[in-house]
């Protein structure tokens, strides 16, 4: 089943992209990130080592909890967002081009 929700979510993301409803997994990390430097962090190596360990419980429940809940379609979808592959391109030829007008 992992393999066909790895496929799906590939082609979906070169179809379609990154959906602008569905915000990026990489960003909601920053946000939990963001929150717990305003709230808990000192510039700590213990502060950033229980950071760490906050963090890594709540992505591991999270694709748990929709691994359980969602049928693998949706799972795809979901696992799409955190591919970016086809923006990453768009945003390269962008950078090539805009490389080759200034040279």
């Amino acid at each position: 089943m992992y393999l066909e929700i790895t496929f799906v979510a590939f082609f979906i993301d070169r179809i379609f992209g990154e959906f602008k409803y569905i915000r990026h997994p990489v960003v909601l990390m920053g946000d939990y990130i963001n929150w717990f430097e305003k709230r808990f962090y000192k510039d700590d190596i213990l502060q950033g080592f229980i950071l760490t360990l906050s963090l890594l419980p709540i992505v591991f429940l999270i694709c748990f909890g929709l691994e359980q809940i969602l049928p693998w379609w949706a799972l795809a979808i979901f696992a799409s967002t955190g591919i970016a592959s086809k923006m990453l391109y768009e945003l390269t030829v962008l950078l090539i081009l805009g490389a080759a007008i200034l040279l």
